[in-house]
C-alpha cells in the first residue's frame, strides 16, 4: 500500500497489485500480528459470551427465588392457582378461535367465474355471512355448490339473490350464510 501526501498532489492512494504481493513474505513480525489479531478477536467473543451466560444465570437465580416463594407461602398458592386457572381459560379460547387464513383461503380457493365476493362478515362463532355479485343465477349455485363442497364450510344455504342494475349490466345480488367447521 502506499499513500502519498506530497504537496504538490492533494491525496493519492494506491494498493499493491496481486504481481507485487508475491513477494510478500510471511516473516515473524507478520505472523504475530496475525494471532494478535485472531487473539483479540477470541478474547472479544469470550466477553459477549460471558456476559450472555450471567444474564441468563440471573434470569434463572430469579425464577429459583420465585419459585420457592410460590412453595413456602400460603397466599402465593392461592394467586398461583388462579394464574393457572387463567391460563386454562385462555388456552380453551385460543383453541376453540376461528381460523381466519383458512376460511379465506377456502373462499379464493372456491369462487366460480363471474362472482365477485363484496363482504365477509362473522355472525357468531361458527358461522360466516358472505354477500357478492354474480354474472347471473347459474354462477350463484354453482358457488354455493362448491362452498357446500369444501372442507372449510358446513350448512351452506343461499339467504337471498335479486337481480339488480350495475353499471347498466344485469347482475345477481347474493347473500350465502354457511357454518365454520372448526
Amino acid at each position: 500500500m502506499h499513500v502519498n501526501f506530497a504537496k504538490s498532489r492533494r491525496f493519492s492512494f494506491s494498493l499493491k497489485t496481486l504481481r507485487d504481493l508475491r513477494h510478500f513474505k510471511l516473516t515473524r513480525g507478520n505472523l504475530f500480528l496475525i494471532a494478535i489479531g485472531i487473539l483479540a478477536f477470541m478474547i472479544l467473543f469470550g466477553v459477549v459470551q460471558k456476559i450472555r451466560l450471567d444474564l441468563l444465570q440471573g434470569q434463572l437465580t430469579k425464577i429459583k427465588s420465585s419459585t420457592m416463594a410460590l412453595q413456602g407461602g400460603g397466599d402465593l398458592k392461592g394467586e398461583m392457582a388462579n394464574l393457572i386457572v387463567g391460563r386454562e381459560v385462555a388456552l380453551a379460547k385460543y383453541n376453540n378461535r376461528t381460523l381466519w387464513n383458512g376460511v379465506l383461503k377456502g373462499l379464493s380457493n372456491k369462487i366460480s367465474s363471474g362472482v365477485y365476493y363484496e363482504s365477509v362478515e362473522n355472525e357468531g362463532e361458527t358461522s360466516v355471512k358472505i354477500t357478492g355479485l354474480a354474472s347471473d343465477q347459474s354462477a350463484v349455485t354453482e358457488l354455493v355448490n362448491l362452498l357446500d363442497e369444501a372442507d372449510v364450510f358446513d350448512n351452506v344455504k343461499l339467504i337471498s339473490s335479486s337481480i339488480m342494475q350495475k353499471d347498466d349490466v344485469d347482475m345477481v345480488e347474493f347473500q350465502i350464510k354457511c357454518n365454520i367447521v372448526k
